[in-house]
């Protein structure tokens, strides 16, 4: 399934411990599907609600995402890749990154992706290498 879009629904997003899933991601870089994997977990916690710290949901979702059951299964059921996520947040935390949904654009800082479109798109404009 390929999901039309990610529809930020905050009504149905609920916190939850986003580890897994991004051990999830990672798993689906090393099959060449970090973009899917990553689309279909957005999509399932913003638009649909899911609760992406349950591995049943995780599993339903990377394989929605053209990820082998088994290899899913044996990821959850492991450590494999904790140290890389591990590390991701440490990086994210040196770079200043103190919440969720943060983007980080050609290098700059840390920037809050809930604030208003129009201080989004400017965020995103090309920028000019001059």
């Amino acid at each position: 399934m390929r999901p039309e879009g990610v529809r930020l629904d905050l009504h149905k997003a609920r916190p939850v411990n986003s580890f897994d899933a991004h051990r999830l991601v990672r798993l689906g870089a090393t099959h060449g599907l970090a973009d899917e994997v990553l689309e279909r977990l957005l999509h399932g916690y913003h638009t649909e609600g899911l609760d992406i710290a349950s591995h049943e949901v995780l599993e339903k979702l990377g394989v929605e995402a053209g990820l082998e059951p088994s290899a899913v299964r044996r990821m959850l059921e492991g450590t494999e890749f904790t140290a890389d996520v591990r590390a991701d947040e440490r990086s994210a935390r040196k770079r200043g990154v103190r919440g969720v949904p943060t983007l980080v654009v050609d290098g700059g800082p840390p920037a809050s992706v809930i604030q208003d479109p129009g201080a989004l798109d400017r965020l995103l404009a090309p920028r000019s290498h001059a």
